[in-house]
């Protein structure tokens, strides 16, 4: 995809455990945060 602008977030405290962590193990109905939308001039046209 040719884009002429990308976002990306720094993390800047960043830790690292040393056994895992499964989310599901605390969050039965986890999801992971990945989301999108899809905006227009008129504003929001769909989000997943």
């Amino acid at each position: 995809m040719n884009k002429e602008f990308a976002y990306a977030l720094e993390i800047k405290n960043f830790k690292l455990y040393d056994e895992p962590i499964n989310p599901y193990d605390i969050m039965e109905s986890f999801t992971p945060p990945q989301s999108y939308c899809y905006i227009r001039n008129e504003g929001l046209f769909q989000s997943k």
